[in-house]
């Protein structure tokens, strides 16, 4: 669980800062990410496909809580949708370590060497239709957020909170 910190605003501010700074992951994941269909979060087939994935063929439950099951390892997804947008979920589960090079995150899918697309690493499974349907699942209750254009973090504000992450032993 996350534990709770007594932090003042301009902590705050200077933590997300940081965090908003470290947001993006190379840019070769925006083109894979593009191959991969748009999620049908009103489509009750793909809602139904990604849900059957994240809970018995890539086993997101062993570390994730979703709808009071599952495991605390990892984040509580259950309400992704009004904390994220698909596509940087997209880009983060084509490539967990690009965003969190010391996370337990496993690497789920591998670009194939020719195309570049994206390629379950379960034999016979369509990585391109398993990462639309497991985010259509994560997104059905709630769509996703609908937030203002994130700005550029102010560069003193991101050393500060990079520092504070540090001093409270964060591991993003």
């Amino acid at each position: 669980r996350m534990p709770t910190f007594s932090m003042t605003n301009a902590e705050r501010g200077a933590l997300v800062a940081y965090l908003s700074a470290q947001r993006k992951g190379p840019p070769q994941l925006a083109m894979w990410a593009s191959k991969v269909p748009k999620p049908q979060y009103d489509n009750a087939e793909q809602v139904n496909l990604g849900k059957e994935l994240f809970r018995t063929e890539y086993g997101c439950l062993g570390c994730h809580r979703m709808d009071d099951e599952g495991g605390v390892l990892g984040p509580d997804l259950t309400h992704l949708g009004s904390r994220l947008r698909p596509a940087w979920v997209v880009e983060y589960l084509l490539s967990p370590a690009a965003f969190s090079p010391r996370g337990m995150m496993p690497e789920l899918f591998v670009r194939e060497a020719k195309s570049g697309n994206p390629m379950s690493r379960k034999a016979g499974r369509d990585g391109l239709a398993d990462l639309s349907a497991v985010v259509a699942y994560l997104f059905h209750k709630s769509g996703p957020a609908t937030q203002e254009p994130l700005q550029t973090p102010d560069a003193v504000q991101v050393k500060k909170g990079g520092a504070l992450f540090a001093a409270l032993n964060c591991a993003a």
